[in-house]
């Protein structure tokens, strides 16, 4: 009889998975099998990402009144794909063939993915030595190679999973993301295995329609827009630009910004009225939602474009002429209404004079006549002070009505037409000192002028002017071009009369005059009477300057430094402060000597003494 050939056992169906989490795959398996027992046991076989090979990594021993058996595999890298198979022992120790082979992901350490946020979630379960104190998140940002630390998690005996969620990241961008165990000691461990995610992208929102004019004026344009948009949300608020169309080169402005009501049920309208344009011109707004998602930056979305052209402006003038009161023969006060006939609004009014012998006034003339005296806003009062006129002239007045949109007067018209009163002009006798100043305190170069307030000719008097010039000067006289005298000062009648003249010449003769000024014409009466003096004479000492009383004498010459010594006496003049050491090369073509020190002497002392310097750098 021929013996028996053994069947080794095999699975007769594929292991199901039971449960998945970031480190481990659960299986079960029946314990029905193709091929001779008896059967001891099973053993659980594994083939990692990216290999070829399979590696037991478990082992299940056999139940007969047992009808299902699992196993679960740990210490797996987050999101990776596994393949698993198990293998019947038989009981003779030899293994049976390979069971059906099934393929399984981990579980990757994301848990949530938003626009702005990735959630992610990792087992407690290390390899290597504890204790462990926590986890460090750290994060690669897109186009960078570099990690950096961005949570900490502490570790808890008691939890199985830890979870964080990083926020602030950039819609639509894609991060890497790894976890380093923190021991307690203080010391990090490898960075473990590291995922790539993106966050979520958004589709930027815009208005669901068109945004409606509702008034439109010469600067300004109000506008309507419903809350409601296409895109992703939420809306927090509405952004509205305008460009005009007047510039060689379009470009948008910023105008207003419109909070929204997100998560209202009732669709309201929306409107803004924007300021500030110029008339007659041709212009484009647009409302475009602004998308806050939490993100670090809010994103603006895009909108439909109003098209629009702002109204020509009619220059606005008087209803009425103005009218004059309080006329004299330099002044006249004009008063005028508020009524105008043109656009508004009105900023202020212009006030402008001619007289009527200058041409007719023409605005396309360059020579325009009329000349500008003065502005007068709205909320004044209506009326103006002309000064500064000519006795017996005729002028003409206009008050031009100012548009605050173009900022531009309009015509000066109507006219207003006065002739000033006549004045006989007095005339003023300019006042003089009845006696000539005099002086005290004179010195080589200081003199104090006295005077008394006693004046002959027309008053009332302001001051008066100091003035003063050498006696070799020229005699005084207005109708010379060059005038010797020079002006030093001004003392007011409420000052005592007197002044001090400093800055003077040794030994020179001077000459002073006090003019008297007349308070209406504020001219100075004549430079008479003069007071005139001589300085005193100064000596001026001649000094003899130190040199030393014997020459110095070294007392050691090395290679590049010399010691000298000197006694501190000298002949000449002192006090003496200090010595300057000086030296000289004769090696170059030039010699020039070269300050290489400075010691301080002892001015006063009785013991002439010795000095001593060490000179280096030879």
């Amino acid at each position: 009889m021929s013996p028996q050939v053994l069947a080794l056992p095999r699975l007769s169906t594929k292991p199901q998975v039971q449960n998945v989490t970031t480190s481990t795959i659960g299986i079960e398996w029946k314990k029905d099998y193709d091929g001779d027992g008896p059967v001891c046991g099973f053993i659980v076989e594994l083939k990692a990402p990216d290999s070829t090979s399979w590696t037991s990594v478990g082992f299940v021993s056999f139940d007969d009144d047992q009808d299902d058996f699992e196993y679960t595999i740990d210490r797996l890298d987050a999101g990776a794909l596994y393949g698993i198979s198990v293998i019947i022992l038989h009981c003779s120790n030899r293994e049976g063939e390979t069971g059906p082979e099934i393929s399984r992901s981990t579980e990757d350490y994301l848990k949530n993915v938003t626009t702005s946020t990735i959630g992610i979630e990792w087992k407690g379960a290390y390899d290597g030595d504890g204790p462990v104190c926590g986890f460090i998140v750290e994060l690669k940002p897109p186009d960078s190679t570099l990690w950096m630390s961005v949570a900490f998690v502490s570790f808890e005996e008691k939890e199985a999973d830890f979870e964080y969620i990083i926020d602030r990241l950039n819609a639509g961008a894609l991060y890497g993301i790894s976890i380093i165990i923190l021991h307690c000691s203080g010391r990090e461990g490898e960075r473990g295995p590291d995922i790539s995610q993106s966050t979520e992208d958004y589709v930027l929102p815009s208005l669901s329609h068109r945004p409606n004019a509702t008034a439109i004026g010469t600067s300004y344009v109000v506008f309507r827009w419903q809350d409601q948009h296409a895109g992703d949300g939420p809306i927090c608020a509405y952004a509205i630009d305008r460009r005009s169309f007047s510039d060689d080169i379009p470009s948008w402005l910023a105008v207003g910004f419109v909070s929204a009501q997100p998560g209202s049920l009732p669709r309201e309208e929306l409107t803004f009225n924007v300021t500030g344009l110029e008339p007659d011109t041709d212009y484009k707004v647009s409302v475009r939602p602004v998308l806050c998602d939490g993100a670090r930056t809010s994103e603006l979305g895009e909108g439909p474009i109003l098209s629009l052209t702002t109204p020509s402006i009619v220059l606005p003038t008087l209803v009425e002429a103005p009218q004059s009161t309080n006329l004299s023969s330099n002044n006249v006060t004009i008063r005028w209404t508020n009524q105008h006939q043109g656009d508004g609004p009105i900023c202020g009014y212009g006030i402008n004079i001619k007289t009527n012998d200058d041409k007719e006034r023409g605005g396309d003339d360059d020579s325009d006549p009329w000349g500008s005296v003065g502005y007068v806003s709205v909320e004044s009062e209506l009326q103006f002070d002309v000064g500064h006129l000519e006795p017996n002239t005729t002028y003409q007045v206009a008050v031009s009505v100012i548009n605050c949109i173009s900022s531009r007067e309009g015509p000066r018209e109507p006219i207003l037409q006065f002739t000033t009163t006549t004045v006989t002009i007095p005339v003023v006798v300019l006042p003089t000192l009845v006696e000539a100043p005099q002086s005290t305190n004179l010195s080589s170069n200081n003199v104090t002028i006295r005077w008394t307030n006693q004046h002959q000719g027309d008053g009332p008097i302001c001051g008066y002017g100091i003035n003063i010039k050498t006696n070799d000067d020229k005699d005084r006289g207005g109708d010379d071009d060059s005038d010797p005298w020079g002006s030093v000062g001004y003392v007011s009648v409420e000052s005592e009369p007197q002044f001090d003249v400093g800055h003077l010449e040794p030994n020179t003769t001077y000459q002073v005059a006090v003019s008297v000024i007349n308070c209406i014409s504020s001219r100075e009466g004549p430079r008479e009477p003069i007071l005139q003096f001589t300085t005193k004479t100064v000596t001026i000492p001649v000094v003899v300057l130190p040199s030393l009383s014997h020459r110095p004498n070294a007392t050691a010459i090395g290679t590049s430094y010399v010691v000298f010594w000197w006694q501190d006496q000298h002949t000449g003049d002192g006090p003496i402060c200090a010595y300057a050491i000086d030296r000289r090369s004769f090696s170059d073509d030039i010699p020039s000597w070269l300050a290489v020190g400075f010691v301080s002497a002892q001015p006063g002392s009785l013991s002439r003494e010795e000095l001593t310097f060490n000179v280096t750098g030879l």
